[in-house]
């Protein structure tokens, strides 16, 4: 049997991939292919689906579509104790009764291949190495594969930014010169990350993705289905683009409210601007510059250790082909756009995607913004 380790990276399409799989679980065993649950609901999921011969009942809930994230934060949380287990999995069981679930299905079904996906695996290498080892001990006449799709270290660092203000984290702006890029650990040291699965599980085949050629490719799930040895079942039902970045001209004004309002406020502050930027006129994300000229040169020094890494074990001249233009700052400047954006949130705009206390905190950085133009 082998094994298809999807490791991430976080913000390359990975919960759009788990959602696919989810949905698809029958029509996948179907084709000899397992993408095992991990706990009771997902039993109860898949049985359904058995008994129903379909794929009709969907992706299910966040412990059954993010199954593979739910074993990872367990992995996790079972040897670090910095890494709490997250609330919005629930009733999650060990480690080790999750690994007997999983071979138990192996069992049952003797599938052609399995697959495991998460993004949160990527933590395992410098967290836990061990329980890399404890993964594929529990597998021992497997193959593997091991699947890892990457940004440009700019272009991520963006992308995570926006996820840590989902999570109400209060951080600096990208701009900020005091951002110590090269210290953000899997989220910047791609090497660190990477190598600890290489050495735990040498015979695996690597399938190394630079995002850029993921998204040519037609997305995370078409690039995974494409890029695998694996043969998939023709016809899979496709799935909605999940877990979106905020707009870049938008970030900084989630920035400011995780750093002035409640965990409450800021989380709403963040949902209003999501939705109501579908109905503002905003530049792309790659028109919008969030770093500036001297951040842009330290990304591009601290990262050449790393893309010289990648570029040995990928066998590329370089990884990523259009490393050197991380030195080029995009044409319009973020406090540009951002004002550009707040003079669109009008209160006939927030009245439909704010209620009245993020309403407020919007329509006052907007006037501000009016008092120092004038």
């Amino acid at each position: 049997m082998k094994i298809i380790l999807y490791i991430g990276h976080h913000k390359v399409g990975s919960t759009t991939l788990q959602t696919y799989l989810s949905q698809n679980s029958y029509r996948l065993l179907q084709h000899g292919i397992l993408y095992p649950f991990v706990e009771k609901q997902g039993a109860m999921l898949a049985r359904a689906k058995q008994l129903m011969r379909s794929d009709k009942l969907g992706s299910g809930p966040i412990n059954v579509r993010e199954a593979h994230n739910a074993l990872a934060f367990r992995m996790l949380s079972e040897r670090e104790t910095a890494k709490p287990f997250p609330t919005y999995h629930r009733n999650i069981p060990t480690t080790e009764t999750i690994l007997r679930t999983i071979q138990k299905q192996i069992k049952q079904h003797n599938p052609q291949a399995m697959i495991l996906c998460s993004e949160v695996f990527s933590n395992l290498g410098p967290l836990v190495p061990d329980q890399i080892s404890r993964l594929r001990d529990a597998f021992p006449s497997a193959t593997f594969d091991i699947y890892l799709a990457l940004r440009r270290p700019d272009e991520y660092i963006v992308s995570w930014q926006s996820q840590r203000l989902r999570f109400g984290e209060k951080l600096r702006a990208l701009s900020n010169p005091k951002n110590k890029f090269g210290h953000q650990s899997i989220h910047f040291d791609y090497r660190a990350l990477l190598e600890p699965w290489l050495s735990r599980i040498p015979q695996a085949n690597l399938i190394l993705r630079p995002y850029r050629d993921v998204l040519k490719n037609g997305g995370s799930c078409v690039d995974f289905v494409q890029m695998s040895t694996t043969d998939f079942p023709a016809n899979m039902v496709p799935v909605t683009r999940q877990n979106p970045s905020l707009p870049n001209a938008l970030m900084e004004i989630a920035r400011l409210a995780n750093r002035r309002l409640s965990k409450h406020t800021a989380h709403a502050v963040f949902d209003s601007l999501q939705a109501a930027s579908a109905h503002i006129a905003l530049p792309e994300n790659n028109e919008v510059e969030m770093f500036g000229t001297d951040n842009r040169q330290r990304i591009l020094e601290l990262f050449e250790p790393t893309h010289a890494y990648l570029n040995t074990i990928s066998h590329r001249s370089s990884f990523f082909a259009d490393y050197s233009e991380i030195i080029q700052c995009k044409p319009i400047p973020e406090p540009n756009a951002r004002r550009d954006a707040l003079g669109q949130l009008t209160t006939d705009i927030l009245t439909r995607f704010a209620n009245k206390e993020t309403a407020k905190f919007i329509l006052h950085m907007r006037q501000n913004l009016l008092v120092r133009a004038t």
